[in-house]
């Protein structure tokens, strides 16, 4: 595994040169993370690193080989992360990232993404992961097989999309999408928005009605992200009734 720093531009040549099938929505996507990156850099133009700092930490991941992206790089104005190759990896955690994984991805415990609008995670391969936590957007080129949990989270939104066939055990869905464009294989779903997942034959109906007691806010009526993200974390695997 490798990781190299490119530009918008050359990350979008990489999105075209692999065809996927939703190819439009992914640079859209691309343009707009790094647009609004920019607006927040000139606001807050200590966010950004000098290219030294860049290659420095740049350096110090490529040597440590390790599970997380340090913060700071997504403080970049005009680029994005790719790792290349086949990545396996234990845990990994983006945050303030636009992140391109070119190959297939292997993460024994969880992905987790961040709020930002300038937080973008695209594979152009296939993804097997333990869960997903995703606030933000997320496009896989392949098949994504979640083998717990995918917990999709956003307040403007936002969507997950899937190219080929996507198999989770639970999807929980709070304002969010899932988009699948082959076949989706989930045993329990659970979702607030009526129309919020969909794969090739349309939109999938839940057969949860309800998440369990140990993740349902106050008043019992909704799931509670903290709660279910601790519940997670706690190895938790059965989240629905």
């Amino acid at each position: 595994m490798k990781i190299r720093i490119v530009t918008l531009k050359q990350a979008i040549e990489l999105v075209k040169a692999h065809e996927p099938l939703f190819i439009w929505e992914i640079i859209e996507q691309l343009e707009s993370c790094v647009y609004n990156r920019k607006i927040r850099n000139e606001t807050n133009p200590n966010d950004g690193l000098s290219d030294e700092l860049k290659n420095q930490q740049l350096n110090l991941i490529n040597t440590l080989d390790t599970d997380k992206i340090i913060e700071k790089l997504g403080a970049f104005s005009d680029e994005v992360l790719v790792y290349e190759g086949e990545t396996k990896l234990k845990e990994l955690i983006l945050d303030k990232t636009i992140v391109i994984i070119n190959g297939d991805l292997v993460v024994e415990q969880s992905i987790k993404d961040n709020y930002d609008d300038d937080c973008l995670f695209i594979v152009l391969g296939n993804v097997k992961v333990e869960s997903i936590v995703t606030y933000s957007w997320m496009f896989i080129s392949g098949n994504l097989t979640c083998e717990n949990v995918t917990i999709c989270d956003s307040s403007s939104n936002k969507t997950m999309f899937v190219c080929g066939n996507m198999r989770s055990k639970t999807i929980l869905e709070n304002g969010h999408s899932i988009i699948v464009g082959g076949k989706l294989n989930v045993e329990d779903i659970y979702y607030i928005s009526k129309y919020s997942v969909q794969d090739e034959n349309g939109f999938i109906e839940a057969n949860s009605k309800t998440p369990i007691q140990e993740i349902l806010n106050e008043d019992q009526s909704y799931m509670n992200l903290d709660k279910a993200l601790d519940y997670l974390d706690k190895g938790g695997t059965k989240f629905t009734v």
